[in-house]
């Protein structure tokens, strides 16, 4: 994922609390009720709010978001819907004019101007997402935590500022923060395709169902780590960094933090 330079450290404070009076909403400020067809891509991408995702009980994708405020513009934040030919969908929430939202980055452009006054605003925009089975979810906020559960497929959630979980029955899940644990559960891990669940600050746990076979990357400056699973170290043993096979070994599995304890568990 691509962020604006300048933009990161900005976009991570915080105003002042207020009073639960000045808290200002509008439950219905987007809704999406649409087919995606099992095996394509449903995306959503925002600046400012929590995204949550579960399974839904018939065969649309169904979104609704609730847009908060205290003293910032609620109209100034729209919520834009594209179409792919296969099926796909990508939902984009822009706090300004001046952003650029694609499959794959997230980019408002210019830490001053427009970027500095979308930092500026308190508008924030949550979204609930039920997805039905077979439906690739891919979801990223660059403030707010993400947590996705229910999906049966292939699953990429990040935050830029927030908490990451992430958990699918059937697929493959990539997660990544720079400001927030992050907790990865999936079924198996045994195929050629590289996997990486990363952050910065905070822990990074993922767990398994069943067995898995991989190459692990292991690293961490300040923290430790944890291994459910038997591991054959490989190569020189370093206080921040374990390689090591697990099971017939396979892809690399790689999971990293500066500041935190890194685990691979048994579900």
């Amino acid at each position: 994922m691509r962020w604006p330079t300048g933009f990161l450290l900005s976009a991570v404070l915080t105003a002042s609390p207020l009073s639960a009076q000045d808290l200002q909403s509008q439950r219905d400020a987007y809704s999406l009720k649409e087919r995606v067809p099992p095996g394509q891509w449903l995306r959503v991408r925002s600046l400012k709010g929590a995204i949550r995702v579960t399974a839904s009980n018939t065969d649309n994708v169904e979104i609704v978001a609730v847009k908060t405020w205290r003293r910032g513009d609620p109209q100034a934040v729209r919520v834009v819907t594209r179409r792919s030919p296969d099926g796909s969908v990508l939902v984009c929430a822009l706090w300004t004019e001046n952003t650029t939202c694609t499959d794959n980055s997230y980019t408002v452009r210019g830490a001053r101007g427009a970027g500095a006054s979308a930092d500026r605003s308190d508008v924030q925009l949550h979204f609930d997402i039920r997805v039905p089975k077979g439906v690739k979810v891919g979801v990223w906020t660059v403030n707010g935590d993400v947590a996705v559960e229910g999906v049966t497929s292939d699953v990429s959630a990040g935050a830029n500022n927030g908490n990451v979980t992430a958990v699918s029955t059937g697929g493959l899940v990539r997660a990544n923060s720079v400001n927030g644990s992050v907790h990865a559960s999936m079924t198996r891990f045994s195929g050629n395709e590289d996997l990486a669940i990363t952050t910065t600050i905070g822990s990074v746990i993922v767990d398994f169902l069943e067995d898995i076979n991989a190459n692990i990357d292991l690293s961490t400056t300040t923290g430790m780590f944890r291994s459910d699973w038997p591991v054959t170290i490989t190569g020189r043993i370093e206080p921040r960094r374990l390689r090591a096979i697990v099971g017939k070994g396979g892809a690399k599995l790689r999971l990293a933090t500066v500041y935190g304890d890194v685990e691979l568990r048994k579900h």
